[in-house]
């Protein structure tokens, strides 16, 4: 990862908070709501800010280290469907569900917002 990868999930997280309540299924739920200046817009798309794909990959992989308490490297996407983008100003939820053996973290995150699913993604982690 680099130090600009860094920097943004590092900001990312300033907007970020444990969700008081996580839904059947899930181990862990974080709710964000990004503003228009967030750093991580910043040229993804003039005039049209997205949140990059990798910035939600290194998220996720931020949270997962969070739940299962040591650091991770991502090993492998096995599977990622961005079906609607992530946005400034919008209300989003984070879920995620881990499985760990304290060598390899497997886990299925979801992009929430508006009732609807953005982002589906699975991880491996080391």
């Amino acid at each position: 990862m680099t130090m600009h990868h860094c920097l943004y999930a590092t900001k990312f997280f300033a907007h970020c908070v444990p969700a008081p309540s996580v839904e059947s299924g899930w181990d862990f739920a974080w709710s964000f709501c990004l503003p228009p200046d967030f750093v991580g817009f910043a040229g993804h798309f003039p005039g049209r800010p997205i949140l990059p794909a990798f910035l939600q990959v290194v998220v996720s992989r931020m949270l997962v280290e969070k739940h299962v308490g040591r650091i991770l490297e991502t090993h492998r996407i096995t599977r990622s469907k961005f079906t609607e983008p992530v946005l400034p100003s919008r209300d989003m939820r984070v879920l995620g569900r881990v499985e760990d053996d304290g060598q390899v973290a497997r886990a299925r995150l979801q992009f929430l917002g508006e009732g609807r699913v953005h982002t589906t993604l699975k991880l491996e982690f080391r």
